[in-house]
């Protein structure tokens, strides 16, 4: 530990127990494992000397920016000794420089959207963990959000990278060329990879203009197809539109729509909106945010019903209500998600994670939407892929880290 101390400073090498413990567990508290140690590098070339140090001694480097993920890929997995690689020092650079944003890795997303805002411009991902999640995290996992259905995923937003690979080497391309067609597109390779291949230490974002002034519905509806019906209904005006099933509705103590199973809340361009008579309206900023807040709570109100397996899916859009049909005769469960981009959260208070990613897969789906594949879903996402596709997937990892030093156990089983 006195070589890591030298290579990031004395003070940012933490060995002990009670500190490492938080960095040791995930959000969920379901995944937990030990490191020697956790090392905060400052920057790429500090981050490179960590990743020398760790192929030279034999450590697993388990990379980790604001610990929200949920499906355990930040924390150690048990396979050898290792260490874990905080990125939340890697703040610099944090600019806009015309339609576009430099954030350092450990810059959180709200930090970012902050930025783009005192610029009039916005970048286009949103989540409920945005003054936690990290933007090098964010990109590491291709994570969604809440308004991918007008500006798509974390891939779509990004135009260049700045990484270091398992053995130390720098590799650099932000210059946000709108044309750059000068072999493989290493940034977009390494958006969702989940440390796997690189620790990402910088990110060349895309902005884009702001949406029009908007208005915030709430109302009930009796199925999933019935909230796309309106979801569709509001044209190229339409900015989020989000489900949450009646019990996780009832209990954040949202207010009451009829009793219906599931509750709409759409977001749309105020002129454009086409919202039903019944539907509960806001116009005004605290009105809209309160309305939000019960969605945005969804992921606590489980943890406080006792929430015990926690997945992340994608389904065809018309066999949305199949699935959630499904999922509901055979486990007791919430239910809360991205309607318009067919992305839902099953929030299990039982075990039966297995049997839900199962069915997923059998009516086409994606066993994940947007947490990425982490160290839960090793053993689904063969099924999802298939053998030949993770077996190529295998073939780059081997390539670029052939000690598998980085993130073992997550992505591959």
């Amino acid at each position: 530990m006195s070589e890591l101390a030298e290579l990031v400073g004395a003070d940012h090498v933490l060995t002990d127990d009670s500190v490492r413990q938080g960095y040791e567990t995930d959000w969920t508290g379901r995944f937990t494992g030990a490191c020697e140690a956790v090392v905060r590098p400052a920057n790429a070339e500090e981050v490179a000397a960590v990743l020398q140090w760790a192929g030279a001694n034999g450590r697993k480097v388990h990379v980790q920016g604001g610990n929200t993920g949920l499906v355990g890929g930040s924390v150690p997995t048990g396979q050898g000794p290792a260490i874990i690689l905080s990125t939340l020092r890697l703040r610099d650079p944090l600019e806009v420089t015309g339609r576009s944003l430099l954030a350092g890795a450990g810059v959180t997303l709200g930090d970012v959207q902050r930025l783009a805002a005192q610029h009039n411009l916005v970048y286009g991902v949103d989540l409920a963990a945005r003054d936690s999640a990290t933007i090098g995290g964010t990109v590491a996992t291709n994570a969604g959000g809440i308004r991918v259905c007008k500006y798509g995923m974390t891939r779509r937003q990004v135009e260049g990278i700045q990484a270091v690979l398992p053995d130390g080497t720098v590799v650099e391309r932000m210059s946000g060329l709108a044309k750059d067609n000068t072999g493989f597109d290493l940034a977009q390779l390494l958006t969702g990879s989940e440390g796997t291949l690189a620790v990402i230490t910088a990110v060349r974002l895309r902005l884009s203009d702001p949406a029009a002034e908007s208005v915030v519905a709430v109302l009930g509806v009796p199925t999933l197809a019935a909230a796309l019906e309106h979801a569709w209904a509001q044209g190229e005006g339409l900015q989020a539109a989000e489900v949450v099933d009646e019990r996780g509705w009832q209990e954040a103590g949202g207010p009451d729509v009829g009793g219906t199973p599931w509750v709409l809340l759409l977001e749309s361009d105020i002129e454009t909106a086409e919202l039903p008579d019944e539907a509960l309206v806001a116009v005004e900023k605290p009105d809209q945010e309160r309305l939000w807040w019960f969605r945005e709570s969804q992921s606590e109100v489980a943890q406080r019903i006792g929430v015990k397996q926690k997945v992340d899916v994608a389904l065809p859009m018309e066999r949305l209500d199949e699935f959630t049909d499904a999922v509901y005769a055979a486990h007791s469960a919430t239910i809360f998600g991205h309607v318009a981009d067919g992305s839902l959260h099953v929030e299990l208070l039982e075990s039966g994670e297995d049997e839900v990613l199962d069915l997923v897969v059998a009516l086409g789906g994606a066993v994940s939407a947007e947490h990425g594949v982490g160290r839960v879903k090793t053993e689904a996402v063969v099924k999802d892929r298939g053998e030949a596709a993770i077996s190529a997937m295998r073939s780059l990892k081997d390539a670029w880290d052939p000690h598998g030093v980085l993130n073992p156990g997550v992505v591959f089983r």
